[in-house]
């Protein structure tokens, strides 16, 4: 089994809330190369008493939940495996992922890949589970209704159009083959685009999506220097 085509990252696109009571879990595996992924997830914290008159809890293996995932994407190299994990009922998952195809079964955790066996000691060893800590409403993104019928046009400002050619500026001549460079000024900026809505709309467009506009020494302006300040060359 290939090992390095087995890709999963925590908190990721890979691995995200999607409401305040549900996971989006992914993982990619190289393509046709494993023929099931069952995935185990669980509330860590989830513990019982044994009821036999000591004060000893032990862990609720019962609660582990088993969900075969879903071939739902595949590429050039890839399967990309999805699975939902709903009714979280306190926020907190860790889980694993168990990969097989026809001659081999190995569980995939976030230390180790170990062959699969029926051991409980490694089955249900947390340690080695990936964890989401935690499921804050605050970080769940919600996009407005509108977005779905939206065709966005992306903008990189100061190399889109230039509506004020002649406000005094130090720069290149626009078409200039000195492109290379963040500190290279062509002129672009928000004036040049208000011009140019008409052409965006008319090309189909009805929304836009921008590049950093905030202050920054560079072109780009990926090197945001004050998030609370449009660019005075941008302005």
């Amino acid at each position: 089994m290939n090992f390095a085509a087995i890709i999963h990252e925590t908190k990721s696109a890979l691995s995200y809330a999607y409401d305040k009571d549900t996971l989006h879990i992914r993982l990619k595996t190289a393509k046709g190369e494993v023929d099931k992924v069952e995935l185990l997830a669980v509330d860590p914290f989830n513990w019982i008493p044994r009821n036999d008159g000591t004060p000893v809890y032990d862990f609720d293996k019962k609660s582990i939940q088993h969900i075969f995932m879903e071939k739902e994407q595949v590429t050039k190299d890839y399967d990309c495996w999805f699975a939902e994990v709903s009714e979280i009922v306190w926020k907190r998952t860790k889980y694993c992922f168990i990969v097989e195809n026809e001659n081999e079964k190995y569980m995939i955790g976030s230390h180790d890949r170990i062959p699969y066996t029926d051991d409980e000691s490694s089955i249900y060893n947390l340690f080695n589970y990936f964890n989401y800590p935690y499921i804050n409403e605050e970080d769940i993104y919600t996009a407005p209704d509108w977005v779905s019928d939206t065709i966005w046009y992306q903008i990189f400002p100061e190399r889109f159009c230039n509506g004020s050619p002649n406000d005094g500026r130090d720069l290149l001549p626009w078409g200039s083959d000195e492109m290379d460079g963040a500190d290279k000024k062509f002129g672009g900026n928000l004036q040049g685009i208000i011009d140019k809505l008409d052409y965006i709309e008319s090309a189909g467009f009805n929304g836009i999506y921008l590049t950093p506009i905030f202050e920054s020494p560079s072109s780009h302006k990926y090197d945001t220097t004050d998030y609370f300040k449009i660019d005075p060359g941008i302005w």
